[in-house]
């Protein structure tokens, strides 16, 4: 099997600008897994969902955010000997995690289905004949290049962010327990502190125009004074940070529960998303995509089948806004009052202490006259009268 080898030096390369690092290289063979329809389609996938219809300059789409935690990543550990790999996986990772934002919104309760499609779709890129070529170095030929591959299961344990099992065992057997520390780069399972934490929290706020404290300096701060140093009440080795930049770290809580108040959860956006998933479940089964093996899909269907989700993206509400079946004219109507700005109001708001948690159905609604009349409704009709629960913690715990 081929060795890790370096990327080459003055060849091979395509730069790409971005609004947020800058100059980004892209070395082969990376340009051919960006260059595949699977990555390509993440330009038709805003980051944001429907937030750009409050604010309208948050546009920007999974795609910059991909070569953004790609950027990150290999800027993160450039010692380590497992980087080149990290920056595969670094463009991959995002495909699918969090990113079908209208399938999410619609599926949620399928999250964990995410994460095996992101398995499924790198596999899928890697077998394309000419990936497979240029990637035979890194993976190996023949038999070696396969689902079994230690690098090939590195990634994808990359992607599972499974590191113990119930009883505390180390599960990815391809890397010894002292490269623990490796699966806290791209997607950080113990505290969230990862790449792409800190990629979306600067592209958020800067297309949105709302100011927060974690900025392109904190980065340069992290990466500058992170550490790899054993984790004495887990006992493996996880990146560290000294106690001069905590607040730095701090800061990476506090950007997030701004930007969830304002941003993600504006009481706007989440009304227009659950008028986009009305309008979803009620156009599923006459939205209809072709698999690999020949068969069509509804919409709730086609995570079964990747020939048929690469064909999904936010174009799927332009599908049902220009149908001329007539059974798509409930969800059109829905559409149409997103559009003319005919949204439903927030009728009240609580703040639940921490006894709420585990009652997210109990009755507050007697706190107003208004919605004591429609208390009994609620909970009966819930897609009339949701309830959007919310549990946000901010760096300090609060």
């Amino acid at each position: 099997m081929g060795s890790l080898l370096e990327w080459p030096l003055l060849s091979d390369k395509y730069e790409i600008q971005d609004t947020v690092h800058g100059t980004i290289t892209i070395f082969h063979p990376l340009d051919l897994v960006i260059d595949t329809r699977e990555f390509q389609r993440l330009r038709d996938i805003k980051q944001l969902g429907v937030a750009y219809l409050v604010y309208p300059c948050s546009t920007h789409s999974r795609f910059e955010h991909s070569l953004g935690l790609f950027h990150l990543a290999t800027q993160f550990f450039t010692a380590s000997e497992d980087e080149h790999l990290i920056s595969l996986i670094s463009l991959i990772w995002v495909k699918v995690h969090c990113s079908e934002y209208f399938w999410s919104i619609y599926n949620g309760c399928f999250y964990f289905q995410y994460k095996s499609l992101s398995i499924r779709l790198l596999q899928r890129i890697v077998k394309k004949e000419e990936v497979r070529k240029a990637l035979e170095r890194y993976f190996g030929t023949g038999a070696d290049f396969d689902e079994s591959n230690e690098n090939m299961t590195f990634i994808e344990k990359l992607i599972s962010s499974e590191r113990f099992d119930a009883n505390g065992k180390w599960l990815p057997g391809d890397r010894p327990v002292e490269k623990a520390f490796l699966y806290d780069i791209v997607a950080n399972e113990n505290d969230s502190c990862d790449v792409g934490k800190f990629d979306y929290l600067i592209r958020d706020s800067l297309s949105a125009g709302i100011p927060i404290p974690f900025n392109q300096r904190s980065i340069k701060q992290l990466m500058e004074n992170a550490r790899v140093l054993s984790d004495p009440e887990r006992g493996f080795p996880r990146i560290c940070y000294p106690e001069k930049i905590a607040d730095v770290v701090l800061s990476i809580g506090d950007s997030r529960q701004k930007l969830h108040n304002l941003l993600y959860r504006h009481r706007v956006v989440r009304a227009i998303e659950e008028m986009v998933v009305r309008a979803l479940r009620l156009a599923d089964r006459h939205l209809r995509y072709m698999g690999d093996d020949g068969r069509f899909y509804s919409l709730s269907e086609m995570p079964q089948n990747l020939g048929a989700f690469i064909k999904t993206s936010d174009s799927i509400l332009k599908e049902i806004a220009n149908s001329t079946l007539p059974e798509m004219a409930e969800a059109q109507n829905i559409l149409r009052d997103i559009e003319e700005r005919n949204l439903p109001v927030k009728l009240d708001e609580v703040q639940c202490g921490s006894s709420w948690v585990d009652k997210p159905h109990a009755s507050f609604m007697g706190k107003t006259p208004k919605l004591r009349d429609v208390e009994a409704r609620l909970f009966f009709n819930a897609l009339l009268f949701p309830i959007d629960m919310r549990s946000c913690y901010n760096s300090r715990g609060a």
